[in-house]
């Protein structure tokens, strides 16, 4: 038996028999509703699982290599009652501040400088890269070390310490100090924080500066000879 048909239905304008739209139309709502549901399920046990399955999952590779602080064209000055004993200048630093990596790293060098009691400079040290271990308040520099005392010595090596407690440089590199009348090569070296007290622990040669012309190149060439 045909259906009366409403004019004003929003359904299409189709002959039909009574009770198809009731049997046909509204299930394909719960159909519709059914479907989301089972995504929304579907999305909620994937997720579920990725939280389950621990920190590793969601741990980004090489996380531990970032550092948490980063700092660009430094000058840093320490004090001491009101006195300056120490600058450094750095064009790069990263700092690291976890228990298992606690330092500071400066990847484009260090410039450092100490002065004595009097403010007067008394010690100056550089290096193409460095790191400052915080709990053993050590430093350890690295590549074209040189540094430089009050008289105007200088030490020239591949990796140096300065131990902050101790009040101690050291170095087990091969190292060249240059004096006003002598330059000396060895390798090991021992020495105040000052360079004022120093020692080369396995010397291997002395070349005498006679002329204050000499540089450390044309020592360089009488050493080969």
């Amino acid at each position: 038996m045909l259906d009366q048909r409403d004019d004003n239905s929003p359904y299409p304008r189709l002959a039909w028999f009574g009770g198809i739209r009731e049997a046909v139309c509204r299930p394909r709502r719960r159909q519709t509703v059914l479907l989301c549901l089972a995504m929304l399920s579907f999305a909620s046990v994937n997720l579920m699982g990725c939280l389950g399955a621990g920190k590793e999952t969601l741990k980004m590779p090489g996380i531990e290599n970032i550092p948490d602080i980063t700092g660009d064209s430094l000058r840093m000055l320490y004090t001491k009652d009101g006195r300056c004993e120490m600058e450094m200048r750095a064009p790069a630093m990263n700092v690291y501040a976890r228990e298992e990596k606690e330092y500071d790293e400066f990847p484009r060098g260090i410039d450092v400088r100490i002065y004595d009691s009097l403010g007067h400079l008394s010690t100056m040290l550089r290096a193409n890269y460095a790191l400052y271990l915080r709990k053993k308040k050590l430093w350890d520099a690295r590549h074209n070390v040189v540094g430089i005392n009050k008289q105007g010595d200088s030490i020239q090596t591949e990796r140096m310490f300065w131990d902050e407690e101790k009040k101690l440089i050291y170095s087990e590199e091969s190292v060249r100090i240059r004096t006003a009348d002598a330059l000396l090569f060895g390798r090991g070296f021992e020495s105040d924080e000052r360079f004022n007290n120093w020692e080369i622990r396995y010397p291997k040669g002395v070349i005498t500066v006679r002329e204050q012309a000499d540089t450390l190149r044309n020592a360089e060439k009488k050493v080969e000879r």
